[in-house]
């Protein structure tokens, strides 16, 4: 029996290796692209909009824009926790975890965080989509982009579609903007140019 149980712990500790390399590439500058078709990915899937992986391309770096899929050109951009350090603590628990001879060795190697305060998806989403529109790489071609904001931070609410102003969205010149947060899809603006799939509100 405790052989066996030897054997699961490795096993188990090498899975964990295993995990932590891949979640260092996934989250290092060279992942960025795959992040980013994973943030798309993810959108369409719980919009359910049918989609093959291969209809969904990165853009090169210079570009404007970070993925196409179809007549869709999406600028990704992720809301995170504030200050937030990701990259070094995942270089830490990889170091971490590479490091171990056993399962006892991960214990206690978890990171503390401050608690925030809650704040609203929508309010972050609205602040990210004015102040990139300001941003002068967009000024000439946010109204053929499709932006689709990120918000990974923790303690905030889901957008509520009686919170959506669409007159202060279209102020901000994107051809379309688009939120996913947690298991929540939403586009909240879509323009007249904007393609049919982004185009209207969900019911």
């Amino acid at each position: 029996m405790a052989d066996q149980n030897s054997k699961e712990d490795a096993q188990l500790l090498a899975a964990l290796k295993l995990s932590a390399e891949q979640q260092l590439g996934f989250y290092s500058n060279a992942g960025k692209a795959e992040r980013e078709r994973w943030i798309v990915q993810e959108f369409l899937r719980l919009r359910s909009i049918i989609f093959d992986p291969g209809e969904i391309f990165s853009e090169e770096q210079q570009s404007k824009i970070d993925v196409t899929f179809r007549d869709l050109c999406f600028q990704v951009k992720e809301i995170t926790e504030p200050n937030s350090r990701r990259h070094a603590e995942i270089r830490e628990s990889y170091r971490i975890a590479m490091a171990a001879n056993s399962l006892a060795d991960l214990v206690g190697s978890g990171f503390v965080y401050d608690n925030l305060a809650p704040a609203s998806g929508y309010q972050l989403v609205c602040e990210q989509a004015q102040q990139l529109a300001q941003d002068e790489r967009y000024a000439l071609v946010k109204s053929e982009i499709d932006l689709l904001i990120y918000v990974t931070r923790t303690c905030t609410s889901l957008v509520n579609l009686s919170e959506i102003n669409l007159g202060d969205l279209e102020q901000t010149g994107w051809r379309s903007i688009s939120v996913l947060i947690g298991q929540q899809a939403l586009v909240l603006y879509g323009g007249l140019s904007a393609p049919l799939m982004l185009r209207h509100l969900p019911e």
